[in-house]
């Protein structure tokens, strides 16, 4: 599986060499244009395990992490517009308990009052049969 990465490497070496001047220039010019086309159709097909199918790999498993990624952030702004969606009801809840607690309180004192109206009149009974029990001599 290592004959598309060395032909890579061959076709660049002649490049490089500028050995594609020179009196069989069309040869060799195609040479390393056809060991290029070779070894680039080969890692198309994901039949290279040199240094170049080993990065398009790499690369590949890069873009499945991405994704990934991508699906635990889509996952967790989902689970925050559920807690968010929780906290708003319990505040609601508060609300409506805060809201009965000063009914409550509001009764308390309604009752309060009317105790004390009520202990006006018959205190003032006491006060009279008191009188009356006085003036009878027992």
């Amino acid at each position: 599986m290592q004959w598309p990465s060395w032909q890579m490497e061959n076709a660049m070496a002649l490049l490089a060499n500028g050995k594609c001047n020179g009196p069989l220039g069309k040869w060799k010019m195609q040479w390393p244009s056809w060991q290029m086309e070779n070894a680039m159709a080969l890692l198309a097909n994901g039949k290279c395990n040199g240094p170049l199918g080993k990065m398009k790999n790499a690369i590949g498993k890069m873009k499945n992490a991405i994704g990934k990624m991508k699906n635990a952030i889509g996952k967790m702004k989902n689970a925050i517009g559920k807690m968010k969606n929780a906290i708003g009801k319990m505040k609601n809840a508060i609300g409506k308990m805060k809201n009965a607690i000063g009914k409550m309180k509001n009764a308390i004192g309604k009752m309060k009052n009317a105790i004390g109206k009520c202990n006006g009149p018959l205190g003032k009974m006491k006060n009279a049969i008191g009188k009356m029990k006085n003036a009878i001599g027992k």
